[in-house]
């Protein structure tokens, strides 16, 4: 259990696994740091568990690359602050929410060996499509565009 911030007497179950009610919703990943380590995370859906006592929360899931790994903690407001949380568009803005309240298993070792495969998986990612480029190239070379019926080369 990791207890509130804004009010002792709450504590919020800890849990990995993606709640039910943020199941396919379309959500923003963001960018942020915890323990000096760049990660993405995204937020979901509202939870009103301990509304009488004015607190909401948002569960939060750590991503790599489009795809929740992971619940690794969770955002508090009081609920009056609501309204003042959202942006333009009405996505909830991160930076209006304080500091996540991280479970007792996310450890910043855990963090660094998931963000090292997260940033592991984007050289991959580069990789492929640089070879995709390659092969494109070659195709060109090995294609030529002549007046008539196209002809290959070798």
């Amino acid at each position: 259990m990791v207890r509130s911030n804004l009010v002792p007497s709450i504590n919020y179950p800890e849990t990995r696994k993606l709640d039910e009610e943020d199941i396919e919703q379309d959500v923003p990943i963001y960018e942020i740091t915890i323990t000096n380590i760049p990660i993405e995370i995204a937020v979901g859906q509202a939870k009103f568990t301990f509304i009488e006592s004015d607190i909401v929360y948002f569960p939060v899931y750590l991503i790599r690359g489009e795809e929740v790994t992971m619940q690794i903690g969770v955002y508090e407001i009081f609920s009056n602050e609501q309204p003042t949380i959202v942006d333009i568009e009405g996505d909830i803005d991160v930076n209006r929410l304080g500091n996540i309240l991280l479970y007792s298993f996310v450890s910043s070792d855990e963090i660094q060996v998931l963000e090292k495969n997260r940033e592991d998986m984007k050289k991959e990612n580069m990789n492929n499509e640089e070879d995709r480029k390659k092969e494109n190239i070659s195709n060109d070379e090995t294609y030529s565009k002549t007046e008539g019926e196209p002809c290959i080369q070798t």
